[in-house]
């Protein structure tokens, strides 16, 4: 809702603002001087992170849906069961695996042996999950071995997943665009938290949200610029969002450094 409510913003803003926007986006037109530097910051920021603000609104938005609407979705499609709803958006996760033989150890060197050979040469191995599940509710033991593969540089959509059960027979083989649910939440999650496996980008979107966050705290210091010229006497809660906006905005540097540590 939150995400929703910022992209309606973000759409009434230009539409407002677009007009004076348009003039904004030269820089020599941005004066910091006078009582209307904090009009102008805000317009100028939010020009120019126009593109950052949607996507990440947008994004946030769809991934917040989507855990809203898979209650409702698994009885209306999947008869009540949670995990056949797993199945289709994470098949991988989701293998049974035939039961295992008795006392056989767990080939987890052969395993990452196997995936390394099925994969391509450019991707690495990031994560190895191990179930070793024994027999319950009348369901026989399983044990398999999901091995996570990335694919090295920037990819929109870049995960590998080999799913193989205890004898190293491949149970289900994924690749970034093999199954649709999973590559749009890959995608999804990408782009909103920017999990890409290149630091260039990464520091591109905190130098984005930094901005934002300009953006926002300009706009809080206009409201206040408003409310201070419609009373003679100020409120009581006006100095303390002064106060919150302007260190909200001087400990986003602070913030960033040791998020990057």
């Amino acid at each position: 809702l939150i995400a929703a409510l910022f992209f309606a913003i973000i759409l009434t803003g230009i539409v407002y603002q677009w007009r004076t926007m348009r003039k904004d986006a030269h820089p020599k037109n941005l004066s910091l001087e006078g009582r209307g530097r904090w009009k102008n910051i805000h317009r100028f920021t939010s020009l120019f992170t126009l593109p950052f603000q949607a996507l990440y609104s947008v994004t946030g938005a769809s991934l917040a849906l989507g855990l809203f609407l898979a209650a409702p979705a698994v009885y209306l499609f999947f008869g009540g069961k949670t995990d056949a709803l797993n199945t289709a958006l994470f098949p991988g996760l989701m293998a049974t695996a035939p039961p295992p033989a008795e006392g056989a150890p767990f080939p987890l060197d052969e395993a990452i042996a196997k995936a390394n050979a099925h994969w391509p040469e450019n991707v690495s191995l990031r994560l190895i999950q191990l179930a070793n599940l024994g027999p319950e509710h009348g369901n026989p033991a399983t044990r398999t071995i999901k091995l996570h593969g990335k694919q090295d540089g920037a990819h929109l959509v870049g995960t590998h997943l080999l799913t193989l059960d205890g004898n190293l027979n491949i149970l289900h083989d994924q690749t970034p665009t093999s199954h649709l649910a999973p590559m749009l939440i890959e995608g999804l999650v990408n782009f909103h938290f920017a999990t890409f496996n290149v630091l260039l980008i990464k520091l591109l979107f905190v130098i984005g949200g930094f901005i934002v966050s300009l953006s926002i705290g300009a706009g809080v210091m206009i409201f206040l610029q408003r409310r201070q010229q419609g009373s003679t006497k100020n409120s009581r809660l006006t100095p303390l969002l002064e106060f919150l906006t302007h260190w909200t905005v001087g400990g986003l540097t602070l913030a960033t450094a040791i998020s990057l540590h």
